[in-house]
Formats: C-alpha cells, structure tokens, sequence
C-alpha cells in the first residue's frame, strides 16, 4: 500500500470516527463534567481543536505523499471545513431528536476551532519540514 493511500485511509477514519463521536450525548455529557461552571466549555473545545488537527495533519500527509507541493493552506481549510461538516450534521441531528439548536454565534465559534486546528497541524509540519532540511543539509 502506498504512502498517500495509507495517510487518505486514516482521513477516512478519523473524520468518520470524530463525527460519529461529536453526535453522542455520552461524549458531550463526558466533556462538559470535567469542568464544573461557566468553564465546562473549554475541554470540548480542546478536545474538538486536537480533532482537527489530527485531521488536518492527515490531510496535508496524504497530498504530500501523494505528490503535492508542501503547502499551509490546505492543512488550515480541511480543520475548517471539517469544523463545519460536524455543525451542519450537529445541526440536523439536533433538529431531528427535537433538541434546542446551537445558536449561531456558537456554531460560528465551533468553526473557528477547526481552523485552529488547522493552524496547529500547519506548526506541527512546519515543525517536521524544518527537521528534513537540517537532515538533509548534514549529508
């Protein structure tokens, strides 16, 4: 199995597998009680921004092994848009059990998550190319 096809196979598992998750009440019920108050909201949110991440991670692993230029771009729209797959199928879900809707403003900031995921996963690369170069510089 080539390099690319392994790194899109884990893209499909990861974002199967994170959706999934982001739609169980369990896992809300999970995160929200390890902070008690106002604060309950924060592990979700770093637990959702590591998701992405992993995500965009992945992503830009698979284009690079597939023969794309190194690029930060791509990286920052797959936590984006992966971001906001999760809130539309949220959305729904939610529309369909007849749960009250996320408001607006918060789906927004669900959003915003995915790109700084997106941005972490550009830093963890980023990290990683500078690494090769050193390597391939002492040889």
């Amino acid at each position: 199995m080539r390099a690319g096809t392994k790194w899109w196979s884990a893209v499909a598992v990861f974002a199967a597998a994170f959706l999934l998750l982001s739609l169980q009440e369990g896992v809300y019920e999970f995160s929200v009680s390890l902070m008690p108050g106002r604060w309950h909201v924060f592990p979700r949110k770093v637990m959702a921004t590591i998701a992405f991440a992993l995500i965009a991670y992945c992503v830009e692993r698979a284009a690079e092994s597939s023969g794309r230029r190194r690029d930060w771009l791509l990286p920052v729209l797959a936590g984006t848009v992966f971001s906001g797959i999760v809130e539309v199928a949220q959305h729904y879900y939610e529309y369909f059990i007849g749960t009250p809707l996320e408001p607006l403003r918060s789906s927004v900031i669900d959003v915003a998550t995915g790109t700084i995921g997106g941005a972490i996963a550009v830093w963890a690369l980023a990290r990683g190319w500078a690494g090769a170069r050193r390597v391939s510089r002492r040889r």
